[in-house]
């Protein structure tokens, strides 16, 4: 009994601790308490007040289901889009039992079905908002109109005059024009060439997802630099000469910022990073290969320049933005190569924490899809852009103050007459968590 008192009482201490760093941290430190005014007392009793909110009283539908361990379900290959994202729930999966599972067995032979995962358990999934969206598309450019028509519209008018702006490499590139070819329509490249600008407009709904390409975080260009038509490099250089005057395309409804933005930047840092060391030391062996970690100086230089990068991001588009971060993934060969790029995963995820930006997962969710590449590092038009398309389409909803649960609407963006903090700070708090050694 006294163990089981100890080690409950250290559980819960821990969780103190936790809890008292949590709100020390730079967004939620102002809008629950002030602790750096507050006595040690009165820290734990605010820690012990959100250690109660945050693991027994959890709104539903701050459950981000995309973070939650899960399935891919990929019940037919010919059409991606009946692909769904399955979220274990406990109360739905673990309450489950198979006659096929029970011991001891009744047969000496046992084949499994690859039958589909359950209509009972696959309606908890997130909504398929792509599949509501490539209906819209399909009867926007038709003349008539039946209830179909207007059930769909109303699924999807409210993402109608809404911007997304992806920060990133060729990979969300990708992804942007694969969400415009998922529903029929064809993806821009910008009059700069695709490593500068691009984006998938639904002019029915006037909703547009934009594309910068982001060089790595380099702070300038070397001579050295392997793309030779690539004029700027730092991220600095290239929001002055080629992004600023596309800022009038980018910004959403308030007038301000998008609506939504997604940063990543990692593999351009790793190649860089190898040649610069192959360029200063003249050599392709040891360091000079990829085939090593990350080294603590080239880490420092990018934690550094990760925190500078969105600094810049908050002064042009103001500090209630809601921005995520995209988790680094793997390329389809698959290796020892990979080793520096989750050294840099880490440090991102990291600095994302600190800067109270939350995950956006798929980067793990998709590993050891490796069929689904075009090459070593870009995923095609599949599954697995459907699901990143899903989940941006869960993110937006949910920055615009909706709400959904197991498939289900709770509450629509339109509802509400809230700020774009108060939309995404309402469940904020409960998807903040360091995760990934």
């Amino acid at each position: 009994m006294r163990v089981a008192r100890f080690l409950a009482f250290g559980v819960v201490a821990a969780n103190i601790v936790f809890l008292i760093y949590y709100t020390n941290s730079s967004y939620y430190a102002e809008k629950i308490v002030s602790s750096s005014t507050l006595t040690l007392k009165g820290q734990l009793q605010s820690a012990f007040k959100y250690y109660s909110v945050l693991t027994q009283t959890i709104p539903v539908h701050c459950i981000d289901p995309y973070r939650q361990p899960g399935y891919l379900s990929i019940p037919n290959a010919t059409d991606f889009s009946t692909s769904r994202y399955v979220p274990f729930y406990e109360d739905v999966l673990f309450n489950r039992t198979v006659d096929y599972a029970v011991y001891p067995a009744e047969t000496d032979n046992l084949a499994f079905s690859d039958s589909p995962v359950p209509e009972e358990i696959l309606k908890h999934s997130p909504i398929n908002w792509m599949a509501l969206l490539r209906e819209h598309v399909y009867y926007s450019k038709k003349t008539y109109t039946h209830k179909r028509k207007e059930y769909i519209d109303s699924q999807v008018d409210w993402l109608r005059n809404r911007r997304i702006l992806m920060l990133s490499d060729s990979v969300d590139r990708y992804m942007a024009i694969h969400f415009c070819s998922a529903i029929g329509l064809e993806g821009v490249f910008g009059p700069g060439g695709k490593h500068t600008t691009a984006w998938c407009t639904v002019p029915s709904l006037n909703f547009t997802i934009y594309h910068w390409h982001v060089a790595s975080m380099f702070t300038f260009r070397p001579d050295w630099w392997w793309m030779t038509e690539m004029e700027y490099v730092a991220w600095e250089d290239r929001l002055e000469h080629l992004y600023l005057d596309t800022l009038p395309e980018v910004i959403g409804m308030n007038g301000y910022s998008p609506d939504l933005i997604l940063y990543q930047s990692s593999l351009w840092d790793l190649f860089a990073f190898v040649k610069n060391y192959q360029e200063n030391f003249k050599t392709t062996e040891g360091s000079g290969s990829n085939k090593r970690q990350i080294h603590w100086s080239e880490l420092e230089f990018y934690i550094q320049r990760s925190r500078v990068f969105i600094k810049s991001i908050r002064n042009l588009f103001g500090n209630d933005v809601p921005i995520m971060y995209r988790t680094a993934i793997q390329h389809r060969n698959a290796g020892i190569t990979d080793l520096p790029l989750y050294n840099l995963d880490r440090a991102a995820r990291f600095v994302a924490h600190q800067a109270d930006i939350e995950i956006f997962d798929w980067g793990k969710m998709m590993a050891g899809f490796q069929d689904e590449f075009t090459d070593n590092m870009h995923v095609g038009l599949g599954p697995l852009s459907w699901l990143y398309s899903n989940m941006l389409m869960y993110y937006l909803f949910r920055a615009l103050g909706g709400a959904e649960y197991r498939g289900k609407v709770v509450e629509w963006p339109s509802a509400k007459n809230i700020t774009m903090d108060e939309a995404w700070g309402e469940c904020h708090i409960y998807n903040m968590n360091l995760e990934n050694r």
